[in-house]
């Protein structure tokens, strides 16, 4: 009896890059952390109207995240991918901090 035998070969090669792509992600998130603190900070952010009121530098986070995904998904779908959406997940709590310190200071009237 023959058998034939298949060989997977698309990712491979960048399977073999995994375990060295931790800076990658790093890399993306430091990336997006400046983008954001440099519009909030220059006082650039503002409020925009779509088809609802958001804040500029929320359009720029989202663009921003939507780059880097396409980025990471032309050569990983494995632990890069993973490690990237934890990224992520640290840039949105920060862009939580910024917005918080635009909000006005509670008062608490006794």
């Amino acid at each position: 009896k023959i058998t034939k035998r298949t060989y997977k070969f698309e990712g491979q090669i960048s399977q073999c890059f995994e375990p060295y792509l931790q800076t990658y992600s790093e890399q993306e998130e430091t990336r997006l952390k400046m983008t954001l603190d440099t519009i909030c900070q220059e006082g650039v952010d503002s409020i925009e109207t779509i088809d609802f009121v958001v804040w500029g530098s929320s359009l720029h986070l989202f663009k921003g995240i939507k780059e880097s995904l396409d980025r990471c998904l032309k050569f990983s779908r494995g632990s890069a991918l993973f490690n990237l959406q934890c990224a992520f997940k640290n840039v949105f709590k920060h862009y939580i901090r910024l917005c918080k310190a635009k909000l006005p200071a509670k008062t608490f009237e006794d």
